[in-house]
């Protein structure tokens, strides 16, 4: 993307300095794909700049399970040992039924459940990578410390407000308090 200083929008140097940033790639969420994504693009000698709306990474145990194919990707960033670290044990998680969460028990081991788990047990032959079971709330600053550590620039309280696409690329404009991006 291709940055430039708005006088309204300000940029890092002022409004007044115009003051131009320029990214090979700009990501959009410091989530775990946007946060996966950069630590994938560095990985292979491409810059980027992630920036996102939040103040700070979400507290929110949203996703809570990662397949194998994601794991490989993990490890392959050079990351499992790091996850395996904050990852409770996927036996530790279950699933419950019940008319409220006091009643909640494990559902009856009906034959698609055997199947199922059966099919779970057999992935570790299939992939270098486990199933894991870490809340995104704790994988995330996983990824954010290696990207930073691996010099990857993330802006958090920072949205973009326009984009503006011409031959040469597409020119983010941010907030006062931050600079334009573009490539």
């Amino acid at each position: 993307m291709r940055s430039e200083g708005v006088a309204d929008a300000g940029s890092v140097g002022g409004p007044e300095s115009g003051a131009k940033r320029h990214t090979p790639v700009l990501i959009s969420g410091a989530v775990i794909a946007g946060l996966s994504a950069a630590l994938l693009l560095e990985r292979e000698g491409i810059t980027s700049v992630v920036l996102e709306k939040k103040a700070a990474l979400s507290t929110q145990p949203r996703a809570r399970r990662f397949h194998p194919r994601s794991t490989e990707i993990l490890r392959q960033l050079g990351l499992a040992d790091a996850i395996a670290a904050v990852s409770p044990t996927l036996g530790s998680f279950g699933v419950l039924a019940g008319p409220t969460l006091a009643q909640a028990r494990p559902p009856a081991m009906t034959e698609n459940l055997h199947k199922m788990r059966a099919r779970l047990a057999s992935m570790g032959r299939m992939s270098p990578g486990p199933n894991i079971a870490v809340p995104q709330s704790v994988l995330e600053p996983v990824l954010l410390q290696a990207a930073r550590e691996r010099g990857v620039t993330v802006h958090f309280e920072t949205e973009p407000i326009a984009f503006e696409q011409d031959s040469s690329g597409v020119t983010a404009l941010l907030p006062s308090s931050s600079s334009m991006l573009s490539r």
